[in-house]
């Protein structure tokens, strides 16, 4: 319920225990949404789950009363922070290309 904490669940044991359980090298749930309910727990994960459905809805206003291309491409790139946490939870780690890439963007 709670968590482990940020980077607690996947200690080096625990990713050698599942990676040799799956014959595989696993060193995160490579879901944001599973890597956060590890780390912060369901509470920490309902408050994530707030913090981006209103970054969303924020961007998305901004986008359709402004239409201007700075905030289309803010919009853009919640979205794709959204679609690419889904599959990959890179996007939650400041040192993955997926949080380069919006970096990039947004600067």
């Amino acid at each position: 319920m709670l968590g482990y904490g940020y980077n607690g669940f996947w200690t080096s044991r625990r990713i050698y225990e599942i990676s040799s359980e799956y014959e595989w090298t696993i060193a995160t749930a490579h879901s944001v949404v599973i890597d956060v309910l590890l780390n912060v727990g369901m509470l920490g994960g309902l408050f994530f789950g707030i913090t981006i459905a209103m970054a969303l809805f924020q961007a998305g206003r901004r986008c359709l009363q402004r239409r201007a291309a700075g905030e289309t491409c803010v919009f853009a790139f919640a979205m794709f922070a959204i679609i690419s946490g889904m599959f990959e939870s890179s996007f939650s780690q400041p040192t993955g290309f997926d949080s380069f890439i919006a970096a990039c963007g947004l600067f």
